[in-house]
């Protein structure tokens, strides 16, 4: 269960980053972290009417 959130924008990327614990099976018990990257230069779009128009993200799953 993911349940812990930092959203850290930035110009040109938004990092978001989960963490939480494993609830069961294999890694029961073990710290997971999820990243999102997301790239965009039109950022600014999200203020406007028309808004932003695509949003991509590169993803990574940790747990330990």
């Amino acid at each position: 269960m993911l349940t812990d959130v930092t959203v850290a924008p930035e110009p040109t990327l938004i990092t978001v980053v989960q963490t939480g614990t494993v609830m069961s099976g294999r890694f029961q018990g073990a710290t997971a972290v999820r990243t999102f990257v997301y790239a965009s230069l039109q950022h600014g779009a999200c203020d406007t009417e028309e808004g932003l128009s695509s949003l991509s993200a590169t993803q990574t799953l940790v747990w330990s």
